[in-house]
Order: structure tokens, then sequence, then C-alpha cells
């Protein structure tokens, strides 16, 4: 689908009314993008607290990451929601993050292994998503070792793990703790999982827009003052409460 895209013309600091729409794209990775509905993800939620008050309808679009990468870098009036910097660097980032990712791993209830550095890798075939950053170590190590990883590319990528997982396709499986938690309740599977060790990688996450709109530069000076905005006045917290979750700059 492509959307109907106006052109973005304002001035940052009179923050006018705005016109147009804005296509938001990402896969199915709750909390952060959900599906559509009344609760389409807390990223989701913050894109349209901060666009539509200024006249900029943002439309959901939840598809596989691999295409959601590949139209964010090529079309116009696009951005991409729960995206790192190391797995989309052609995109135009604010300087706000929406959150931060520490992958963990987890293994079918009972397993003894744990993961103790990427050398601890070779003993298991290990379930990834297309396409995820999950720290420059475990990075490598997809890389180099790729017969030694099973990867997810549906729209779904951690249901699919998840379910590789259980049928004993992977014997471990690396994700967001707070993704593959909510997607293992989703399933049934909270008794059947277990963790086995984090990745050791804190990966700030943000709305990236695509380099191919000319007000991508702008809109991303919008989205800062728009979070600006959301902290001081606790729309943020109360979005973010909906999914059971906190600032995760709260403390710092």
């Amino acid at each position: 689908m492509k959307s109907l895209v106006a052109a973005f013309f304002f001035c940052l600091a009179a923050l006018p009314a705005l016109a147009g729409e804005l296509t938001v794209l990402s896969d199915y990775w709750c909390p952060f993008s959900c599906l559509p509905g009344n609760q389409p993800g807390y990223v989701i939620e913050i894109a349209k607290a901060v666009f539509e008050p200024k006249g900029v309808t943002v439309r959901y679009e939840p598809i596989p990451w691999e295409q959601a990468i590949r139209r964010a870098t090529v079309e116009k009036g696009v951005a991409l929601a729960g995206c790192a910097k190391a797995e989309t660097p052609n995109l135009v980032f604010p300087k706000t993050a929406v959150g931060v990712s520490r992958p963990a791993f987890y293994v079918q209830s009972g397993s003894s292994w744990r993961y103790q550095g990427v050398e601890s890798l070779e003993h298991v075939r290990l379930g990834v998503a297309f396409g995820y950053d999950y720290g420059e170590a475990v990075n490598r190590y997809i890389q180099e070792r790729p017969e030694k990883v099973s990867v997810a590319s549906s729209e779904e990528p951690v249901k699919e793990s998840l379910r590789n997982l259980s049928l004993g396709h992977v014997d471990a499986i690396v994700g967001d703790p707070n993704v593959v938690l909510m997607t293992a309740g989703s399933m049934g599977m909270i008794g059947r999982i277990q963790s086995a060790g984090e990745a050791h990688a804190s990966i700030p996450i943000y709305l990236g827009f695509s380099p191919a709109e000319k007000e991508s530069l702008n809109m991303a000076a919008l989205f800062d003052e728009g979070m600006r905005e959301l902290r001081s006045s606790g729309k943020l917290a109360s979005i973010l409460a909906k999914y059971g979750l906190t600032d995760w700059t709260a403390g710092k």
C-alpha cells in the first residue's frame, strides 16, 4: 500500500498546525508496536500524541520487518517504529529515543543452557528475528555463524521464534524481555520458557524517519519537542501505564 502524502511545511519554533499523513511502519513487537486497535503499541500511541495535534494523521501499518526497513528507506511520508540506529543507519533520527531494549536469551523450561558470552552460543541453535539489533557481540556472531542461527522473518517474528523453540527447531531464542514475555503470554507459553541470561546490551530504540522525505529533519525535531511535552504533562506516563511500563529514563 502506498500512502497519499502531503508535504510538511512549518516553522519549528512556532510549532504551527500541519497537514498531511504519516505512515508508521513496524512488525509485531508488542508492547512497542502491537496490532491496530485500542492498544496498537506505545510507540504508535506516542507518534499519534505528538503529530495528530499538529494536523498530521498517523496511520499504522504492521508488515514484516524486512519490508518495513526497505519502505522506510525509500518512501516519502513514512516512519519506522521501534528501530535501532545499527539496524537502519540511513534513517533520520530524532535526538529522543522511544525506549531502550536489553535483549535476553530464553530456552524451554528445564533446559540447563545459560548464556555465558558468545562462545556459549556454539552449543545451541539460536532463533533470531531478521534485521534486529541484539548488541555488537551477538550481532557479530549471527553474521559469522549463520549455520548456527534460525532467522524468523514473518510479520510476527518473535511469535515465530517462540513457536520454533516450543517445537524444538531451535534451542534458544534472543529478544527484548518485554516483547518475548508479552508474546509468550499471548501464546500460553509463560510456564514453558525460562530466562537463560542477558546479552549485556542496552540499545536505544527510535521512531526513525524516511531519508526520502525532505521534511524528515523537521519532523524529527518536532518529535523531540513533542516528547518533551508528553513527559512534562504526564501524558507519556499515561501511555506507558496502559502497557504496564514506566518511563525508561526514570531515575536518570
